[in-house]
């Protein structure tokens, strides 16, 4: 994944021939679930992406390959909008909500132990304990993620053949 100037993850954006409209109702079909089930009820494990569509937005992941139980692994947030030449799909990979929330919970814990540590300790090499804990921690989260690449771009070639997008027209895609 490339990023962008101020370090965030670059946005992925291609062009369908394909109607907005049109576009939504392969994501819908794909889903084979009901917009109206509750957010944590995806489609069976055993198909090859977990689609997700509410309104004009969309959510999918790469529902096997990998570790197992890779809670790092990426889904694909994006929105389908109205193009000139048929419907723009713009996204990007991100963490689930659950563990970003959980990563800024176990950082700042980390954070303070390391500050705690280093202004009521005694001994300054007690500080090495929780600064070693947050590299660790990055490791994890970056190992996890680095994993879970191979599906990322498998996400992506999913849905230029689900949308008919050109080959030529897929931009920003994930290098290997």
């Amino acid at each position: 994944m490339s990023l962008d100037r101020t370090g965030k993850m670059a946005s992925i954006e291609f062009v369908s021939p394909l109607s907005m409209s049109e576009c939504l109702e392969r994501l819908r079909a794909a889903a084979a679930v009901s917009e109206r089930q509750p957010i944590t009820s995806w489609p069976s494990i055993n198909d090859p992406m977990l689609v997700r569509v509410s309104g004009t937005r969309l959510r999918l992941m790469k529902a096997s390959g990998g570790p197992p139980r890779n809670s790092f692994r990426r889904m694909f947030h994006g929105e389908v909008v109205e193009h000139p030449s048929g419907a723009l799909i713009r996204g990007r990979f991100a963490l689930h909500f659950l563990v970003r929330a959980f990563l800024c919970v176990w950082f700042g814990v980390v954070t303070y132990a390391a500050v705690r540590v280093l202004f009521t300790a005694g001994e300054r090499s007690v500080v090495a304990f929780p600064i070693l804990l947050g590299l660790v921690g990055v490791a994890i989260v970056r190992s996890g993620i680095s994993l879970s690449r191979r599906g990322e771009r498998e996400v992506l070639h999913y849905l230029r053949e689900l949308l008919e997008v050109p080959r030529r027209v897929l931009e920003n895609a994930p290098s290997k």
